[in-house]
């Protein structure tokens, strides 16, 4: 339709004024259905209500659900080995961290996508966390304690700025995404951080490649 058979067909016509020609209104009337259905498949695509607030959260806590939980296997099979093997212990602490601000933010903003993504995933952080500090090497496992530590010092820091100095809820909403992203990527980067080793074995099990997979799924989704 061009501009002016879209207004005639969207503006009811006054009494006395001239009647749009039989052809003209035919074209109106069969096209204005169309282009309203049109209009709805572009909204959606260009990330509209179905797809922006529907579709991809769910896909998102699902995406994420599966990253948190693709190591279990692997953790559940160390357990009854008794050792870690090349297993890199270090993200496990940083699941746990990530969880907790995460869980965090979705109390102060009332979103369930992002409380039904991490929920699970801390209780797996806390497990696999237990995991590592009881059968990982005594070097490994003090840098598991250290990466705790430093978790719980960081929500500690936030929780107290929140609470004493920001003066209302939105602020504490940008605060804890500013440091949930921050601490998602160490997260995304801890694995890398057997790099040294990998390069002077060349060999890549400390690399778990199941959960690397998963987390760039994972953030194209978010």
């Amino acid at each position: 339709l061009a501009s002016g058979d879209l207004a005639d067909a969207l503006q009811p016509q006054r009494r006395g004024s001239a009647k749009v020609p039989r052809a003209r209104r035919a074209v109106t009337l069969a096209s204005t259905p169309a282009l309203a259905g049109g209009l709805k498949v572009a909204t959606a695509l260009r990330g509209g209500v179905d797809f922006s607030t529907a579709i991809a959260p769910v896909l998102g806590a699902t995406m994420a659900n599966g990253m948190f939980a693709s190591g279990f296997s692997e953790v559940l099979a160390k357990r009854k080995e008794g050792n870690l093997g090349d297993f890199n212990p270090l993200p496990m602490p940083i699941i746990f961290g990530n969880c907790l601000g995460w869980l965090t933010y979705s109390y102060l903003k009332k979103d369930p996508f992002v409380f039904a993504a991490n929920a699970p995933g801390l209780l797996l952080g806390i497990w696999y966390t237990m995991t590592m500090l009881r059968l990982a090497p005594a070097s490994d496992a003090k840098r598991v304690e250290t990466t705790l530590m430093c978790m719980v010092a960081i929500h500690l820091a936030a929780s107290a700025v929140s609470a004493f100095v920001l003066p209302d809820r939105a602020a504490m909403i940008t605060l804890y995404g500013f440091v949930n992203n921050a601490i998602l990527l160490m997260y995304y980067g801890a694995p890398l951080s057997t790099i040294g080793k990998v390069l002077k074995t060349k060999s890549a099990a400390s690399i778990y490649f199941p959960t690397v997979l998963v987390n760039g799924l994972n953030g194209a989704f978010w």
